[in-house]
């Protein structure tokens, strides 16, 4: 059995099971994977097109480009020693993004203030991690079909829009890119060539340029830990486990770096100086940003919802609850059939079989109780909003592991000689990483789920794949006595093709809801208008904005639309003044909120002066 170094130089790129896929399934020529790549970036153009119309939507957007500006030398240094929208007013967190910064910066010296060049920016470094999780998945895999599988998920995918639609939210995109290529470069430094040395440097700069961009970049040294533990040959010994870490600790090292600067620039760790839509209690917040991470994923549009919307709304409800009670009921009779072999287990199934029964004694009851009457008197709205959305993925969640347990020897070996296997497993830990780092620190929002949706695109895949294939299988031999496990294979092979068509219809009916071009339609208004009145403000003013919008109640009732618009706020206002009219020293203040029925036609500013250079603007 190979050891050390050596086992670690044994990976799917170069090692055994790579050589034994590329036998199978020939590597793709260079024409052959341009038009793979041309076609993925003309399915994006097609789904994502009306961006380009946008004004400067998001609420930071415009802070951005204003501290993103360079004139000067001095200017770089304050970019890279000061944290990220340092004097524009924005009070909601203290974070240290340079890079994404700079990214700001060039758009301004090519674009100024055009918001297509930004939107264009944004939509071909969307494209660039689309090709980046098709290389990375190949190189994964030596499968042109679950890379480009790969692909197309991560390029339809709903929540994109949620990173795409808003300039600002590009630092959710920057992060996922610089990630993959210090991947790929790490890949081949942990290759057994001679000169595998030279790819260590361009791994730990895309490294840092990714710790720079958005703070998800700290998942990387664990992800290249797990990909050392799992492609290596053989069983990972304690010697295999010091030659990993030892592997790793450049990345360490720079992870250390770079935390004591961030520390210095930031006078401390900085983050939220309060819990952005989320609640108080802990409790709460960590099953919310779970139920959040994994439905924005699996399930980001209501799609079942939209289908059965002529129903209403209580027998929708109560289709659910009956899917949910039969679900369940189901994984009492797989366990009670399991279990009846409860002999012929030795100690460790035994108690693994006890903590499963437990766990779906325990759901079942919590179905019962979240969906009953007993539960208003002892939880708030939130908390029952928070259980009853996680209990669909626990249910999930307890059928996978006790199916898992049942065919735990088919699973070993699934993984022992099947790339795909160490595919999926790769893939799962790619997963849960990231959630433990939005956990902690209570920062998850639906466009922090771009870099998740890289393994999960993976895992669809993968998914598709294999259901398929057994489907093929089932179909074939339909005829023989095993016509319920034949069925079974042929449904999941369905449920996977519903899922992966799911996504790209989310995203049309996200597009045709038309929310992201009201919010632009608007901020363009909003914008022309300052920029109409700016000089009848005094240098030095104090301006009040009142009734600035927080949302658009016309798209509330609607069961797929975007998940996180964002209105301008005062310093988005501040920003605007400051890019149109240097050194204007004014103050802006905002005084109330506002939620409109629809989105204005037209716009016009009420500028009333309330003392000596004070403004009120509705």
């Amino acid at each position: 059995m190979a050891t050390g170094k050596e086992n670690i130089a044994k990976l799917s790129a170069t090692g055994t099971y790579a050589k034994e896929r590329a036998r199978k399934e020939p590597v793709a020529g260079k024409t052959a994977f341009l038009v793979i790549l041309a076609s993925l970036a003309l399915i994006a153009l097609v789904f994502y097109k009306d961006i380009f119309g946008y004004s400067f939507v998001g609420s930071d957007t415009l802070s951005l480009i204003d501290t993103g500006r360079i004139h000067g030398l001095h200017d770089v240094v304050r970019i890279f020693g000061k944290y990220t929208m340092a004097g524009t007013g924005f009070d909601v967190a203290v974070a240290y993004r340079p890079v994404s910064v700079l990214s700001y910066s060039l758009d301004y010296a090519l674009w100024g203030l055009n918001p297509f060049g930004y939107h264009l920016t944004d939509f071909l470094l969307h494209l660039s991690a689309v090709f980046l999780v098709v290389y990375v998945v190949f190189i994964l895999s030596r499968s042109r079909t679950a890379s480009i599988l790969s692909g197309l998920v991560f390029t339809v995918h709903p929540i994109v829009l949620e990173s795409l639609a808003a300039s600002s939210r590009r630092q959710t995109i920057l992060p996922a890119i610089f990630m993959l290529i210090a991947f790929l470069f790490f890949i081949k430094y942990v290759d057994a060539s001679p000169h595998r040395k030279r790819y260590l440097v361009p791994s730990l700069v895309s490294y840092l340029l990714a710790l720079g961009s958005e703070e998800i970049a700290f998942a990387l040294p664990a992800l290249l830990i797990a990909y050392l533990a799992i492609f290596s040959a053989g069983k990972v010994c304690k010697r295999d486990v010091l030659a990993i870490l030892k592997t790793c600790a450049p990345y360490l090292v720079a992870t250390g770096i770079f935390l004591v600067w961030r520390t210095m620039v930031l006078h401390g760790m900085g983050g939220y100086h309060w819990r952005v839509h989320l609640p108080e209690n802990n409790v709460e917040a960590f099953s919310k940003i779970s139920s959040m991470y994994f439905s924005d994923l699996l399930y980001p549009g209501d799609i079942l919802g939209w289908l059965f919307r002529p129903f209403s709304l209580y027998s929708w409800k109560t289709l659910v609850y009956l899917f949910l009670g039969s679900a369940t009921l189901f994984l009492f009779f797989y366990a009670w059939r399991l279990f009846k072999n409860w002999e012929t287990w030795n100690r460790k199934e035994r108690n693994a079989a006890y903590s499963v029964y437990f766990t779906i004694t325990l759901l079942f009851f919590g179905l019962i109780f979240a969906s009953g009457p007993i539960m208003n008197s002892f939880f708030n709205q939130s908390v029952k909003q928070s259980l009853r959305s996680l209990i669909p993925l626990l249910i999930v969640v307890c059928g996978l592991i006790l199916i898992a347990f049942d065919q735990r020897r088919k699973l070993i070996n699934y993984y022992r000689y099947s790339i795909y296997g160490k595919l999926v497993l790769f893939a799962v830990i790619w997963l849960v990483v990231p959630l433990l780092i939005y956990l902690p620190t209570l920062t998850f929002a639906h466009r922090n789920a771009y870099f998740p949706l890289v393994p999960f695109s993976i895992l669809v895949s993968v998914f598709l794949l294999e259901s398929q294939k057994a489907a093929k299988s089932a179909v074939q031999s339909w005829s023989s006595r095993r016509r319920t496990r034949n069925a079974a294979r042929i449904v999941a092979f369905l449920l996977a093709a519903a899922l992966a068509l799911s996504f790209p219809l989310s995203t049309y009916l996200i597009n045709r809801a038309d929310e992201w071009k009201t919010d632009s339609d608007f901020t363009g208004l909003l914008l022309t208008r300052i920029k109409e009145n700016v000089n009848k403000f005094p240098a030095g003013s104090e301006v009040e904005f009142y009734n600035l919008p927080v949302g658009i109640s016309n798209f509330e009732g609607q069961y797929i639309h975007a998940k996180e618009i964002s209105y301008p706020e005062y310093y988005s206002i501040k920003s605007w003044m400051d890019l149109i009219r240097p050194d204007n020293h004014i103050n802006v203040i905002r005084r109330e909120w506002a939620s409109l029925k629809a989105g204005p036609a037209d716009l016009n500013l009420r500028i009333e002066q309330i003392g000596e250079k004070k403004f009120k603007v509705k």
